[in-house]
């Protein structure tokens, strides 16, 4: 998927900034989601917890913009457009990237729960989950022993 210049899919009603820049003294959040509306409601609690949070519409951006972002958590969806969830975070690794993970899917979380954490992701959260055991996992993800610097 292209992607806008200086705006993406998920902006389309002028809401979210396509490079929304995380603050420095802000935790890092990498949300990758293609479902606009799940994004927004992601990158809505993120921020108002004080996270820095930053939208890939497709795994294929995160990959891309790898060599700009700091070390953070990633929040990545299953199912989405080009390269999956897993296959993201396959690739991650192979590059050395070891930064916490969380998976998200709209199906059966134990399908793919073992695959998901031989690749050392700390969970998967099945769609809807609450805000609470979300923000939860992101904060044990981003705890200082979990985050390489």
């Amino acid at each position: 998927m292209r992607a806008h210049a200086g705006r993406s899919h998920l902006a389309s009603g002028g809401v979210l900034p396509r490079e929304y820049a995380c603050l420095s003294d802000l935790p890092a959040v990498y949300v990758v989601e293609d479902d606009s509306s799940v994004a927004r409601s992601i990158f809505i609690m993120l921020e108002l917890t004080g996270f820095g949070p930053r939208l890939f519409e497709t795994a294929d951006d995160l990959l891309a913009a790898l060599g700009s972002l700091a070390p953070g958590c990633l929040v990545i969806d299953l199912n989405l457009p080009g390269t999956n969830g897993l296959a993201a975070l396959g690739e991650l690794r192979r590059r050395g990237i070891d930064w916490p993970a969380l998976m998200m899917t709209g199906e059966r979380a134990g399908e793919i729960h073992a695959e998901a954490t031989a690749l050392g992701a700390a969970t998967v959260l099945e769609k809807p989950f609450s805000t609470e055991l979300f923000l939860g996992e992101v904060k044990r993800a981003l705890a200082p022993a979990a985050l390489p610097v």
